[in-house]
């Protein structure tokens, strides 16, 4: 029996790779993009019905404009889409932005969290004695319990 890949199997695909970051939507045109996810637009306060209200676009573009910013393009180079920042209420134009002002970026936040503002900098939520903040300084996993290298960092010797 011969399988069969459906466009449906397509879509699955494309969307695992997008949100994994194996690939970009940057090279499949606008048109293509709105006749295979639709139109993003859920409010009237969104112009170009991209997903991202005006506001969001004109706070973040120079010349202010409510349709500067394309909702699959990555303004700041930090791995999250326009329309992913917009969601989340970070800056799409500021690398490692700290919408909380915690000392940890939102990108780390939103990596181990369910938002930019998720994680506070001085709890353990893994409980190996090394603090949320530490745990970014270090470059290892807030909730994960094995992280050799930021627990010989903080051996008392």
């Amino acid at each position: 029996m011969k399988k069969i890949l459906t466009a449906s199997h397509l879509m699955t695909i494309l969307f695992i790779g997008v949100v994994s970051g194996i690939f970009s939507l940057n090279f499949i045109p606008e048109n293509i993009k709105e006749e295979l996810f639709g139109s993003l637009s859920t409010s009237s306060l969104d112009q170009d019905g991209d997903g991202m209200r005006d506001s969001f676009e004109e706070e973040y573009t120079n010349p202010v404009s409510p349709t500067a910013l394309k909702p699959y393009d990555d303004e700041d180079g930090d791995g999250f889409y326009n329309l992913y920042e917009c969601r989340n209420g970070t800056n799409p134009t500021a690398w490692n932005y700290d919408l909380d002002g915690d000392g940890m970026p939102d990108d780390f936040e939103l990596k181990y969290s369910s938002s930019a503002t998720a994680l506070n900098a001085t709890e353990d939520i893994d409980y190996d004695l090394v603090p949320n903040l530490q745990e970014y300084y270090f470059g290892s996993d807030p909730t994960s319990g094995n992280d050799s290298e930021a627990e010989d960092e903080c051996d008392i010797l």
